[in-house]
This record gives structure tokens, sequence and C-alpha cells, in this order.
């Protein structure tokens, strides 16, 4: 049975049905997700910038995205964000009911589990660990299945001193390290548009506060672009 969906609505979890989640997806001109979203800031600066748009947060700590939520659920006339929404659940589980609602779907800057199952290679162990990994190709796979018809994917990628400890996490981000990746990509039937260093413009744009603390996009710590588009039917082969 697969779990019941939980929202974080200020400072509270509470649980959310299948009815009530398509009927936000219903009301809004179209919809963009943020993996791993961590504090939430680029939905609210995503829910502001485009009222037609539902801007929803996903990351499995709920915590991390209280305050986002809190500023998000003040009245309108107060800032209030009604068209951001911040569900919890984790990226190696994306709920099913997210599946093919989604316009556009963005990871930016993962770290731990979410960048090693991006980055990793097939599906198998990791040295120093118990059991076994996700590969790249699952954790993809579970992105793409959220894209409705012509949905985006962007990826944003930098690595710090701490991702190196990770097993199965590249010591560096190049064309050659990401090919895994790219290859999960395309089995996910989807059509690489770029992969290239991003630009710092680029990644001060994402909102991300992760990506600011640790300077991602500075000569000392580059980022990676990638974005890909959900294949077309004709095009499926």
């Amino acid at each position: 049975m697969t779990a019941p969906l939980r929202r974080v609505v200020g400072r509270r979890v509470l649980a959310i049905g299948p009815a009530e989640l398509a009927a936000l997806f219903d009301r809004h001109a179209r919809a963009v997700i943020d993996v791993g979203t961590g504090n939430g800031r680029p939905i609210l600066l995503r829910a502001a910038a485009e009222p037609t748009t539902l801007a929803v947060g996903l990351d499995a700590d709920a915590a991390a995205m209280a305050e986002a939520s809190r500023r998000a659920c003040r009245s309108p006339t107060k800032g209030g964000l009604p068209n951001a929404l911040f569900l919890v659940a984790a990226a190696e589980a994306l709920p099913e009911a997210l599946q093919g609602r989604c316009d556009e779907v963005l990871v930016l800057f993962p770290w731990g589990s979410l960048l090693r199952g991006l980055t990793a290679g097939p599906p198998g162990p990791v040295a120093g660990q118990s059991g076994a990994s996700p590969g790249s190709s699952d954790l993809v796979g579970g992105l793409a299945a959220l894209l409705g018809a012509d949905g985006r994917l962007t990826i944003m990628l930098s690595l710090t001193e701490r991702d190196a400890g990770l097993g199965g996490v590249p010591a560096s981000l190049s064309l050659a390290t990401l090919k895994p990746m790219l290859a999960a990509l395309e089995a996910a039937r989807l059509d690489i548009i770029e992969c290239r260093e991003a630009t710092r413009d680029e990644v001060l744009a994402t909102g991300s506060s992760w990506a600011k603390r640790i300077r991602a996009g500075t000569s000392t710590r580059p980022a990676w672009l990638v974005r890909a588009i959900r294949r077309s039917v004709a095009g499926a082969g």
C-alpha cells in the first residue's frame, strides 16, 4: 500500500489525499516541482513570480520546509503565496500521485543520497556502506515520470569537500563523469537539451540558498547545468 502523502502547512504536517492534490494541480495553469527543495526558497520565489503556476517543494525533511510554508500560508495581502505547496517525500520514492502532473522538474544542487543517486552508475553496492545504492537510472526514471507532455527537467550540480567522501560520487564534474546520468536521462526517454558549466548568474537565478552558501558557479567551485525534455511519442522510437 502506498504511504499517505503529507504536506507541510505552517509548522504542521498534514495528510493530503489524491483528490485534494489533483484539485490543486487542476486549479493552476502549470506546475513546477523542486525535488530536494531544502528550505524551499526557490519555490517561494517561483510562486511569487508566477501566480498562475503551482510551485511545489518536495523534501524528506519536513522541518526544513516549515519556515517557507509558514510564509506561504500568510494572507495574500501580507505576502502569502496560495500557489506554493510543500510535500514530504523522498526523491528515491516519489509519490505516484505526482506522476505526469508537472511541466517542469527541478533538482538544484543536491547533496547526500540525492547527489549520489543522480551521478552513480547502475544500481549496486557502495564502497564502505551496507546494502545497495539506487543507480542513476532508478532516480532519473522517477524524476522523468513526474513530467507531463513536453515537460522539462533541469538539474544543477556542484561538489563540495563533503561530497567527495560519498561513495559513488565523482571527484569532479565533467561530461565524462556525468555520462552515467546522461545515459539514464536518455533511457528514461528524455532528450538532452544541454549539458555544460553554468554561469554564476544562472546559479544565482535559481534562488538556492545552498548554492549561495557554497559559492557554486565560481572559479573555485564550478556548477554544471543539465536540461532535458520529455521525448514526444513520435520521437520515442
